[in-house]
């Protein structure tokens, strides 16, 4: 809590949204790294998982692609709250790349990630470039619940 003051709900306008890309070898496909930083003068409070889906901007196609990310279970859900300018993180991966697609599978990219915090109806959109399986039912994303971090790579702290 800042200022003795109740922290609420991280709601979409006052929290920023940002996908940095990067590899793990351990992992075949790509590892995105979601950001939430808290841009209010206010604390706030984020718990769970993020809904997280692929999605194309396409005048022919404008839309979700295939289904949302399944929950990753690896990392268990804990409160987090966000004094302002903190940063919370969670772990995206993605599971259709490098030519391993299922079958029945028709493998496409999707331009943009449809975020939404938990709890919240309210989308924000990150543009990204990754492979997904455009069936529904077909798992091409796994989310991990948020977790709290500090800063956001390549930003100053806020003090």
């Amino acid at each position: 809590m800042a200022h003795g003051r109740r922290s609420g709900l991280c709601r979409h306008g006052r929290a920023w949204r940002r996908a940095d890309a990067r590899s793990d070898p351990r992992w075949r496909g790509p590892v995105l790294t979601l950001e939430f930083t808290n841009v209010s003068d206010r604390a706030c409070s984020l718990y769970g998982y993020p809904e997280v889906s692929g999605y194309t901007d396409s005048r022919a196609t404008s839309g979700q692609i295939g289904s949302l990310a399944i929950r990753d279970t690896s990392v268990r859900p804990k409160p987090v709250i966000l004094a302002p300018g903190a940063t919370a993180h969670s772990v995206l991966r993605v599971m259709v790349a490098g030519g391993t697609q299922p079958a029945g599978c028709a493998q496409v990219t999707a331009e943009e990630l449809q975020v939404t915090l938990p709890h919240q109806g309210r989308s924000a959109f990150v543009p990204v470039r990754i492979p997904v399986c455009s069936e529904r039912g077909r798992v091409s994303l796994s989310v991990q619940a948020i977790q709290a971090r500090p800063g956001v790579p390549g930003y100053p702290m806020m003090p």
